[in-house]
């Protein structure tokens, strides 16, 4: 015979947000989900008529089959009414119970021994097919524990909402962020996550991944949209991963200190006029590297053409920077190695190379077809580094990672960050280095920066964007094209 038991304990409670979609079984106290006033929860009752553990005073439930365990956090103190409803047993609902416990100080610590008599808020065995939770005078910050029984072991999915009370349950009760947008180079991967990471968390990326963090190569600038549902409520955000301008001229030469693989551009034009090419009678489809000595030595680098079809390849240094040769060092007295063969395969050799040295490299696609060139040291006792002072500044430890939009029609924003208070000037040229505009250099604290750049009266064409910290230049291609 089964009878109906209520007991009202005068504490205040607060529940924790919910999602509404239909929950994974939680079927001890230490696996309690939490339950969110606001969308409420619906969960598919088990059917194995398995009883809920032992330890905890079940106050009138004489027994417990097929258990299903919450947990409340109270966000807004005040009086909480729930109510369970069902669909199961032909339509007409199964038999439910429940019983609640309260206030804790968290949802974990309860379950060990402090699940007794006195922590009893409400219960009911009755053999009704909805049932009615109150918790009175419920106070934020407060925990609560509820269990809900299937009686009638048949299936059933269980509803329960709140639907009475001037309290609440929290309804985000995580800070989550995800990582920092970046830039890449096209082939290069960057790994992006967002935390924090709970396996009880379902996640969704909008490329399909269901991790917190992923690895991606995207070959254009790309926007990962994430999705992160607690059960309680859902978080969205997202992060750009851009990818860096063909380094096709030498003002944004790529720093190369392993081995790397890059797509190799067609009808990319020709290398921009002003240095001695030395043996390279013509330069179509330039990608132009740098490399930065580490330890001292000989140097020797091959590249690979993956279609076995023409590359070449002209080498200038040394240098003490990788910009300012650009403008007029890359003469005949610089050129350390060359080759116009007509091989797939070339090696060039740095011989002897010092700590510090700079050496500006170009590599032309020959043949014109799409193809991927690999490059990458392979012999010698020199090394080269990319993550000296002279290629990561300490107030661009963070460098600008936002220029956009890139092309534009119009103007386009310039954004970066600081870790330090520096002198920052910005600076537009053209590909034969005349300046065109910019801004005056000024003292600048730590901290976030956005600067707008108008491009609406320049001609359209390409065009070298120069910020300049602390005296150290970085450079980047923007493109200006007509309005349509």
């Amino acid at each position: 015979m089964k009878f109906q038991f209520s007991l009202i304990m005068v504490s205040f409670l607060l529940l924790i947000s919910a999602s509404g979609d239909t929950l994974a079984q939680a079927d001890s106290c230490f696996q309690a989900t939490p339950f969110c006033s606001i969308t409420g929860v619906d969960y598919v009752s088990t059917t194995t008529a398995v009883m809920s553990e032992s330890g905890p005073d079940y106050g009138c439930l004489m027994t417990q089959p097929n258990p299903e365990w919450f947990y409340l956090e109270i966000g807004n103190s005040g009086d909480l009414t729930l109510t369970l409803t069902n669909n199961g047993c032909g339509g007409n609902g199964c038999d439910i119970n429940f019983v609640c416990w309260g206030p804790f100080a968290n949802p974990v610590s309860p379950c060990t021994a402090q699940l007794d008599t006195a922590a009893l808020v409400d219960c009911s065995y009755s053999t009704a097919v909805s049932e009615v939770v109150t918790i009175p005078n419920a106070q934020t910050g407060d925990f609560y524990l509820l269990m809900v029984s299937n009686f009638d072991n048949q299936p059933t999915t269980v509803s329960m909402n709140q639907t009475g009370g001037t309290g609440s349950t929290v309804v985000d009760t995580v800070a989550f962020s995800v990582s920092n947008d970046t830039i890449i180079y096209a082939g290069d991967s960057a790994t992006i996550c967002v935390t924090p990471e709970d396996p009880s968390y379902a996640y969704l990326w909008s490329n399909g991944v269901t991790t917190a963090c992923q690895t991606v190569t995207p070959g254009i600038t790309t926007t990962y949209s994430v999705t992160v549902n607690t059960g309680c409520f859902t978080y969205t955000d997202e992060v750009t991963v851009g990818i860096y301008a063909d380094s096709d001229s030498c003002a944004v030469a790529r720093c190369i200190s392993s081995a790397i693989q890059y797509g190799a551009g067609t009808n990319n034009g020709t290398a921009e006029p002003g240095p001695d090419y030395g043996c390279l009678l013509t330069q179509p489809n330039p990608a132009w590297f740098y490399m930065e000595i580490d330890n001292p030595g000989n140097l020797e680098i091959t590249m690979s053409n993956s279609n076995n079809e023409d590359i070449d390849f002209i080498i200038w240094g040394p240098f003490n920077d990788p910009t300012s040769p650009c403008t007029a060092q890359l003469d005949s007295t610089a050129i350390v190695d060359c080759s116009y063969s007509t091989t797939a395969t070339e090696v060039a050799l740095i011989a002897p190379a010092s700590t510090g040295e700079i050496y500006l490299m170009l590599i032309i696609n020959f043949s014109n077809n799409p193809t991927l060139i690999s490059v990458d040291q392979t012999g010698g006792t020199a090394s080269i580094i990319c993550d000296s002072i002279l290629s990561v500044p300490p107030t661009m430890q963070q460098l600008w990672w936002g220029v956009y939009p890139n092309p534009t029609s119009s103007n386009f924003t310039v954004e970066f960050d600081l870790t330090e208070r520096a002198t920052v000037g910005i600076a537009i040229h053209d590909l034969l280095g005349q300046r065109i505009t910019g801004l005056k250099e000024q003292e600048l604290n730590a901290g976030h920066y956005q600067e707008i750049m108008p491009m609406h009266d320049l001609p359209d064409g390409i065009y070298l964007l120069t910020v300049t910290i602390n005296g150290t230049p970085h450079t980047k291609k923007v493109v200006k094209v007509r309005e349509r």
